[in-house]
């Protein structure tokens, strides 16, 4: 038997819309340890300062932003990575007229407030098509 990795494809996924300019909503519940969610931040928006009990590795992949942790601001950009302990205030302000993008990754596994979006469909690829057999 061989081992199966969990896919999806985020375009195929419905985004929400937590706050005003701003998207998330993508999460992938496919790792046996790690929750990733995907995110999108247009200025102006409202900075959410929060904390919570998971590691979080934050990866921006477009765009530029502030990103407060104990209330102090880090300048990142396309490329950058970032990693807030537990337990310490932090969120994201965007900058510049690019919409930032990001990835984050939640160490242990986020499940209580993070609802998984839906496998992928079909990507093409046969171990694709037969991984979303296997969902139906």
């Amino acid at each position: 038997m061989s081992v199966k990795p969990q896919l999806l494809d985020i375009k195929e996924c419905d985004w929400g819309s937590p706050r005003k300019n701003m998207r998330g909503g993508v999460c992938f519940q496919g790792g046996t340890n790690v929750t990733m969610t995907i995110g999108e931040g247009r200025y102006p928006h409202e900075t959410k300062v929060h904390a919570h009990d998971y590691e979080q590795t934050v990866f921006i992949y477009q765009g530029e932003c502030e990103f407060y942790v104990d209330g102090i601001p880090y300048h990142m950009d396309e490329g950058c990575l970032m990693v807030v302990p537990p337990d310490v205030e932090h969120g994201i302000a965007p900058l510049g007229n690019i919409p930032y993008m990001d990835m984050d990754i939640f160490y242990p596994k986020r499940t209580a407030d993070r609802k998984a979006s839906v496998p992928v469909i079909s990507r093409g690829h046969l171990n694709w098509e037969n991984e979303a057999k296997q969902h139906e």
